[in-house]
């Protein structure tokens, strides 16, 4: 009786297959529009609009980014009831879309005509409600770039 419970509490495949597609089709909207941008010199050479698209779809993303992984991500981990392989595949794939938070970010604040932004070489935060512990994350970049992007802000 217990096991069927819990079974009714799992999150069903329909739903779980629902939020995967549409974490893949956010994965896939960024490496269509940032897979082949992993240095300045790349933004350096957009057409004028190449670069006006790519700032008002990194605005927007960085809108339903913030929306996923805020809210969204906090309701499912809580009261998805995912099971381990649902949320170990659903973390890969959150892990994934994240690689492109900062260069998302720095896109959708810094690209005008006249400042084409560094992309960052790392990404920093500091978990305040664990400890002040500090995160570094490596970006997507080439290493090229010199600055560090403070997620605290």
């Amino acid at each position: 009786m217990k096991d069927k419970v819990l079974e009714e509490l799992n999150m069903n495949t329909e739903n779980f297959e629902k939020i995967i597609d549409g974490l893949q089709k956010r994965i896939a909207a960024c490496n269509l529009r940032l897979g082949f941008i992993l240095t300045t010199e790349d933004l350096n050479n957009l057409t004028i609009q190449e670069a006006r698209t790519l700032k008002y779809w990194a605005k927007n993303e960085q809108s339903k980014m913030d929306r996923i992984i805020g809210t969204d991500l906090y309701h499912i981990i809580g009261m998805g009831e995912l099971t381990v392989t649902q949320m170990n595949l659903f973390i890969k794939l959150i892990k994934e879309y994240l690689s492109f938070r900062s260069d998302i970010k720095a896109i959708a604040s810094n690209l005008t005509l006249e400042n084409i932004p560094g992309l960052p070489a790392t990404s920093e935060y500091i978990l305040t409600g664990f400890g002040n512990i500090k995160l570094v994350s490596a970006t997507r970049s080439r290493g090229e770039a010199a600055s560090v992007i403070d997620d605290n802000k």
